[in-house]
């Protein structure tokens, strides 16, 4: 009520205007759940300056200014009510929005209050005399009054954070930054198998500010993954991924923090590491025979991985233009295609791998009886190799067949022991295998690999001893 004086005195209510002990206020209520961005505070008030008309221009600019800050908040209360709910499900367990969640809500804070990151440093244009960071008035009452209150939140404290400093870096940022400045940036397989080992550190460490992130962090992450199963040989390839992208966000922003992850220790590496035992020969024989018994698609595939110690996703991943039974020696061609739709592990998994008699026959009358491009349609096609069902349906195949805890991949580990007792030179080994070499002899690396001729006399010298015991009747 603001009483007006003159010739006939009478008394007006204005809204938003009280008297609090003869001392003119604006005050308004704040909408109960705008609380939390006002210092959770039932009313806002300030002390008028003005008389008069001045007075009440200075009431209604504070009333503007607060109804359209009540209308933004509510506005983002709007269109971020699921993803809230879902932020505050996740606190307890740890999400990996958690962070993400925080700096939005410190950045709206920023801005309900007229501020903005690094405000702190920069100062307005005002007159010789007066306050440069008149814009920083109504943010630091905000934060003083939560202070005195004992109610800062995370969001508050990033809040006044940033007002001396830009958003920090968050560990979902850092993946952009790597690959935009890697050699390998743009490889499909190179980000894949990027993201595999990154996703994990932005779940276990709800994508956290890298400024904030300590050694202590990184020990609790190791911990995690290994309780959570994950072999310290996955960890340790987790490790060197991590490494090489902070690295790469560090000096790309020219930041002044160490690599919390550098000289992390995985107690105990490698000695979880799962040994995969060979077949035995006679082992082996029976899954020949097994696979010349009505061969489809898998059984061909898993005939050849027998036959050659291949891996299961280069001999499923064969195009028809891969495989030439037409040559002096036949052969598979293991090489990538589709702009990554098809990939090898390595550089040295590329090559040509000769194909025994069995082999070679068994392939060149299954490919007879389809048209497709693909060697095996069931489990290949433009899109890639789908090694995972295939894998499943084997390892069930072989379970019947009383191969209990052996897979596709220890028929691997098999040829490397058969070549070994058969005494073929290793790096001969390597090259039909596919196994990198190079750093074990400098010579090695020069000139041309071996021949097909070459590697087909080594693999018949090993393996027929198990061809010679397959049942003719398979054959």
């Amino acid at each position: 009520m603001i009483k007006i004086t003159g010739q006939s005195a009478m008394k007006i209510k204005i809204a938003h205007y009280r008297s609090n002990h003869g001392v003119d206020e604006f005050a308004m209520a704040v909408p109960k759940e705008l609380r939390r961005f006002f210092g959770n505070r039932a009313f806002i008030r300030h002390k008028l300056t003005g008389e008069g008309s001045s007075m009440l221009v200075e009431i209604q600019t504070y009333a503007v200014k607060y109804k359209a800050q009540f209308a933004r908040y509510r506005q983002y209360l709007t269109n971020t009510k699921k993803v809230a709910q879902k932020i505050e499900a996740e606190k307890e367990g740890g999400g990996e929005q958690y962070y993400a969640q925080i700096e939005q809500d410190a950045l709206t804070i920023l801005e309900g209050y007229g501020a903005f990151p690094e405000a702190a440093k920069t100062p307005a244009k005002v007159p010789d005399g007066q306050y440069e960071y008149p814009h920083l008035e109504l943010i630091e009452e905000y934060l003083r009054d939560k202070k005195a209150a004992g109610t800062m939140t995370e969001a508050d404290k990033l809040a006044e954070r940033l007002l001396v400093q830009p958003v920090p870096l968050r560990l979902s940022g850092c993946l952009p930054i790597y690959f935009a400045n890697h050699e390998n940036g743009k490889d499909a397989k190179f980000i894949k198998n990027t993201n595999n080992h990154w996703c994990h550190v932005v779940r276990e460490l709800k994508d956290k500010p890298l400024e904030d992130i300590k050694r202590a962090d990184a020990a609790a992450y190791i911990k995690s993954r290994i309780s959570a199963g994950a072999s310290t040989g996955t960890v340790s390839r987790e490790i060197s991924t991590i490494l090489a992208v902070v690295n790469k966000a560090i000096d790309h922003l020219d930041l002044d923090i160490k690599n919390p992850f550098s000289r992390a220790t995985i107690q105990g590496r490698g000695r979880d590491k799962k040994v995969r035992p060979p077949y035995a020969n006679e082992q082996i024989v029976k899954i020949v025979e097994q696979c010349l018994a009505k061969p489809d698609d898998k059984k061909v595939v898993l005939l050849l991985c027998a036959l050659s110690g291949c891996r299961l996703s280069e001999a499923a991943g064969l195009r028809r233009q891969d495989i030439n039974l037409t040559a002096n020696v036949p052969f598979m061609s293991f090489v990538e295609w589709g702009n990554g739709a098809r990939t090898l592990k390595t550089k040295s998994s590329t090559r040509d791998v000769p194909l025994l008699n069995l082999a070679a026959k068994v392939l060149k009358k299954h490919l007879k009886s389809h048209t497709s491009d693909y060697a095996f349609p069931t489990y290949c096609d433009e899109k890639g190799v789908r090694n995972n069902a295939l894998s499943a349906v084997l390892i069930k195949m072989l379970k019947k067949s009383g191969f209990i805890g052996m897979g596709v991949h220890n028929l691997r580990h098999s040829a490397r022991t058969i070549c070994r007792e058969a005494q073929i030179y290793p790096f001969l080994i390597d090259a039909i295998g596919g196994w990198d070499s190079a750093g074990s002899k400098i010579g090695e690396q020069y000139g041309t690999t071996y021949s097909n001729q070459i590697k087909y006399e080594a693999m018949v010298k090993a393996y027929q001893p198990i061809l010679d015991a397959v049942k003719e009747s398979a054959i």
